[in-house]
């Protein structure tokens, strides 16, 4: 006769924690689960040309037309093409992490995970991954542009170079999230993301020196993800401080925290549309 057995006293505390604990390992799994799907990477030939020799031509574009007209020199440039390399992944995937609910037919389950915190935790932690591949693109194309422009960087900017640029790529994944949301709208989603590159590129500075753009832009840029980063990274080539790598990694998460609120309240007007059947 088998008996049933009850845990004790004792253990229902640590049972009642694993309990609680299942929704956040649920929305990990599930962020591991996307990335895979959309960057399921059988050769490492496909990332190094989109991730990583894509970003470096455009550096050495940049770097030769900025050479010619005096604009700034090349550590400039490997630091900035290294910048939008982290953008390519970050952006892109956090777009189509989202937008490619709706190819592949999973929207529905999305849309049925559930409100509040839960909904909310599966939404922000799918930008981990992508944010993870922005930073290790980032990291190969600064070795590449160092490599190819035959420059080296500053001990200090070496070393603020993946705490700044992590807060960076998590910036720019959910920037790019909010861009998927309007794919779930419109087809137009890659159009989008090809907008959103070139503001990067030039409104924050990373390929173009702030000082060379209208004030206007200049203003604008300020809500762009990576701009900060890139300002705090810049500027410990020559005041490596604590202090000023702190406020840039702030400002950086702040803006962070805007489009991933962004990016969650624009997925719930969807979500009350599509409950309406609009």
């Amino acid at each position: 006769m088998v008996s049933e057995t009850h845990p004790s006293v004792q253990d229902r505390p640590a049972i009642a924690s694993r309990r609680r604990a299942r929704p956040h390992t649920v929305s990990w799994r599930t962020a591991w689960l996307s990335f895979r799907a959309l960057f399921n990477w059988n050769d490492p030939g496909p990332f190094l040309l989109a991730m990583v020799a894509t970003p470096l031509c455009e550096l050495l574009f940049y770097s030769r037309v900025g050479r010619a007209f005096g604009a700034a020199g090349p550590e400039f440039y490997v630091l900035g093409g290294a910048m939008l390399a982290a953008c390519t992944p970050s952006i892109a995937g956090g777009a189509m992490s989202l937008s490619s609910e709706r190819y592949f037919g999973t929207l529905e389950h999305l849309l049925l995970s559930g409100r509040g915190r839960g909904r909310v935790s599966v939404l922000l932690t799918r930008a981990v991954p992508y944010a993870a591949a922005g930073l290790l693109a980032a990291v190969l194309s600064l070795l590449a542009g160092m490599a190819v422009l035959r420059t080296t960087l500053p001990v200090g900017q070496l070393l603020a170079f993946v705490p700044l640029l992590a807060v960076g790529a998590l910036s720019a994944t959910y920037f790019g999230m909010a861009l998927g949301v309007g794919g779930l709208v419109t087809r137009g989603v890659f159009t989008l993301m090809n907008i959103a590159f070139m503001a990067l590129a030039l409104g924050a500075g990373l390929l173009v020196p702030a000082a060379e753009l209208p004030g206007w832009l200049t203003a604008i840029a300020m809500v762009l993800p990576m701009r900060h980063a890139a300002t705090a990274e810049r500027a410990a080539g020559h005041d490596p401080t604590l202090m000023g790598l702190a406020n840039g990694a702030a400002a950086e998460a702040l803006v962070a925290g805007a489009w991933a609120a962004v990016a969650v309240g624009l997925f719930t007007l969807y979500e009350r549309r599509m409950h309406r059947g609009v």
